[in-house]
């Protein structure tokens, strides 16, 4: 999957909107969907990340110019 914004110049299976979510609170982004996943940065309470995927409690999107995984609870909204 990728954002739609980059269809014609990556080859996806599909393209997603990303949906814009602040976080609420402070939180890891992940490599993985899961807790113990390498962390790829820390993301501060108040940073906004641009959503492609959400289900069984996380959420994939990225945050700047870094993909990867936070906790849905994490999200505001």
């Amino acid at each position: 999957m990728a954002d739609v914004a980059l269809a014609g110049v990556v080859i996806a299976s599909h393209y997603a909107v990303p949906m814009p979510m602040v976080l609420k609170k402070a939180s890891p982004l992940l490599a993985e969907p899961k807790a113990d996943s390498e962390r790829l940065a820390e993301l501060a309470a108040g940073t906004e990340l641009r959503i492609l995927d959400r289900g069984r409690g996380w959420a994939w999107g990225y945050a700047g110019d870094t993909v990867g995984y936070v906790a849905s609870a994490a999200l505001a909204g």
